[in-house]
């Protein structure tokens, strides 16, 4: 692979260690905000109990000296309720004016200390949540790590297996097989007409599987590209992940199977060359002279089995569209979409469904009939001979194509690319969630202190309590 899924992945895993590291820390910072403990708070001085002590520590303590202010107004006021003398009026209300000034300061240190908590216990919840999912994002790398790894080494083991023998030399060896005595003998023994049907409907069959195959991984492309569009990246990653796994299972199915299929495609051969003769009686059933009808019947269901597929590839054609139509606007009538009216009409033009028409009136009851009687008098040996025959057949041809071979090395290589690329993007974004959220946890804190007591807020900032009702940090 150009990309080595593994090295990607570790670099993956080393970004967002970074990040859960932030995090961590983020969230040891926010813990000691909120709960760190002075050995002797009263021991403080007021404008540093901000500094040293934790907030919840701090609205205690800032809570303790305005009860005290408090009380100590009680005493002074009391005082001047029982005071004897005039002249000691005036020592009592400085005393009681000083304190008031005091008091009006405490209040608002403890609204700061109040805001405070509240902004630490917000940040605290979003540090906590942003670390549970850093540490998440950590372990699904670390998982992804493991399984790039083991993926890499496969990629790696089966390209390294292709070099080796036997899997070296199965092209050539495959090219080199001899398919004449077989074709030949089967040729001696099976009427032309009724062999050449066989072989083509067993061509019809293997096409008719592809077009099943091509268009199951139709309808799954059609439903990731309607899913895409509310998830993209996790869509694109998911999907990647698919084709790759798809392209190192098609590799490893053909290193650990190709000289197998080439054993037995060997050996379908062979037994089709040794078939023994017919008897004199099934050469004279098999007489195409003696079935004029028969053959006839096996060139109209060659021309059904012919417009029949070519309505089927119109068809596919149409619901492709369809699907394109509602992917693009899924609220609307597919029908009406220009491109599902152009397949539509395709679909049911002359050109399709003429030859279909004509095929089906020539291969009428009566053909069907003569071509039965034909085919019944084959011997089975045959039909099995025809069928090892298509086989080996195909499997030679797949086996001696050296562009197909390198096709499923470059498949995968080309998989595992849009893999990491996609892992990539998908992480890239998860960090930058991670990364934002971390730097918009203090102000998520600091929107939690807003509303942690606005009455006191506004009232402070009426009185002027304090620096015009404004904490230190606002200042």
């Amino acid at each position: 692979m150009a990309k080595n899924l593994a090295d990607r992945a570790k670099a993956r895993l080393t970004a967002v260690r970074a990040r859960r590291d932030a995090a961590g820390a983020g969230l040891a910072a926010a813990r000691a905000e909120l709960n760190r403990r002075h050995p002797d708070p009263a021991s403080v001085a007021p404008e540093d109990w901000a500094a040293e002590l934790g907030a919840t520590q701090h609205v205690a303590t800032a809570r303790a000296a305005l009860a005290a202010n408090r009380a100590e107004q009680d005493r002074i006021r009391q005082a001047l309720a029982e005071v004897a003398n005039p002249a000691d009026t005036e020592t009592y209300e400085r005393r009681l004016r000083a304190a008031l000034v005091a008091g009006a300061a405490l209040r608002v240190r403890l609204r700061e200390a109040t805001e405070r908590a509240a902004a630490a216990t917000g940040s605290l919840a979003e540090w906590t949540a942003l670390a549970g999912r850093a540490s998440a994002a950590a372990g699904a790398a670390e998982a992804d790590v493991t399984a790039a790894t083991r993926w890499q080494a496969d990629a790696d083991a089966l390209r390294a297996a292709l070099g080796k023998p036997p899997l070296k030399t199965v092209v050539a060896d495959a090219a080199a097989v001899d398919r004449k005595p077989a074709n030949d003998r089967l040729a001696a023994l099976f009427p032309e007409p009724l062999r050449k049907r066989a072989l083509d409907r067993a061509a019809e069959a293997q096409a008719l599987a592809d077009a099943e195959t091509a268009a199951a991984a139709a309808v799954e492309a059609s439903r990731v590209s309607a899913r895409s569009a509310a998830h993209p990246l996790a869509i694109a990653a998911d999907t990647a992940r698919a084709a790759f796994v798809a392209a190192l299972a098609a590799l490893r199915r053909y290193a650990s199977t190709a000289p197998a299929e080439l054993e037995i495609a060997r050996s379908g051969l062979a037994g089709v060359a040794a078939l023994p003769d017919l008897s004199a009686a099934q050469k004279e059933a098999l007489d195409p002279a003696r079935r004029p009808a028969g053959v006839a019947a096996a060139t109209a269901e060659g021309k059904l089995a012919t417009a029949v597929a070519a309505l089927a590839v119109a068809q596919r054609t149409v619901d492709d569209a369809i699907a394109t139509a509602l992917l693009a606007k899924p609220d609307a009538d597919p029908m009406e979409d220009t491109k599902v009216k152009k397949a539509v009409q395709d679909r049911d033009a002359a050109a399709i469904q003429d030859p279909l028409k004509a095929a089906r009136t020539g291969y009428d009851d009566a053909a069907r009939a003569a071509l039965d009687d034909w085919e019944v008098e084959v011997p089975d040996a045959l039909w099995r001979a025809t069928t090892d025959l298509a086989a080996a057949g195909r499997a030679l041809d797949r086996l001696a194509d050296q562009a197909a071979r390198d096709a499923l090395v470059a498949r995968v290589d080309a998989a595992g690319d849009a893999f990491t690329d996609a892992l990539d993007a998908r992480a890239e974004q998860e960090r930058r969630e991670l990364a934002v959220d971390a730097a918009l946890a203090p102000r998520a804190g600091a929107a939690a202190a807003g509303g942690a007591a606005p009455a006191d807020r506004v009232g402070q900032y009426v009185r002027g309590d304090g620096p015009g009702g404004r904490t230190p940090a606002q200042l």
